[in-house]
């Protein structure tokens, strides 16, 4: 059941994220210093949430990828670490 709901809430995620997209902020700034853009910018990703986030690093690894001329079948973000209860000895 826990999966399920993963999906359905990735799947909800990319429809927002769609919708989002065709939203565009056209709102120009100007900044005093590349300091605080950076500023402005971590605000903006860190007000952003987890799943779009997670969308806009996916999308950023396969550009890079494209860019390199890599397969774009690439596997994504997989969990590597596995945590094992051992008895005491």
């Amino acid at each position: 059941m826990l999966k399920r709901n993963l999906v359905l809430l990735e799947l909800e995620g990319e429809a927002a994220l769609c919708a989002a997209a065709n939203r565009m902020d056209k709102t120009i700034r100007k900044y005093t210093s590349l300091d605080e853009m950076k500023a402005e910018e971590y605000r903006y990703w860190r007000s952003r949430p987890v799943w779009e986030r997670m969308a806009a690093v996916c999308e950023l690894t396969q550009e890079h990828y494209a860019m390199k001329g890599a397969a774009p079948d690439v596997p994504r973000l997989q969990r590597t670490l596995v945590r094992v209860q051992r008895p005491q000895r």
